[in-house]
């Protein structure tokens, strides 16, 4: 678990810089398309890229987060203080 939990954490930052590549890239083709004479291509930027990248890097964080911070139940110690059972022994000699 904590495994997978660490794998989201790191995979958020590899899908946040991964949307900032790919909106880089998009802004320098709609660019060079704008430059061409397309002139569906000025108007555009690569904010979706960004922002789509972004979304997917906080779902992965917080769900990173979330499993690393749940623990796994410890077992009980046998020799733990219970104090029910030292009543039952006080009881048991009366």
């Amino acid at each position: 678990m904590r495994l997978i939990g660490w794998l989201c954490v790191i995979g958020s930052g590899l899908s946040l810089v991964a949307g900032i590549l790919v909106a880089r890239d998009n802004m320098r083709v709609y660019r060079e398309l704008c430059a061409r004479g397309r002139l569906w291509a000025c108007g555009r930027d690569g904010m979706p890229a960004f922002t789509t990248g972004a979304i997917i890097a906080v779902g992965l964080l917080a769900f990173g987060i979330l499993i690393l911070a749940i623990r796994r139940p410890r077992a009980r110690r046998s020799d733990a203080y219970d104090p029910d059972d030292e009543q039952m022994r006080r009881i048991r000699r009366l």
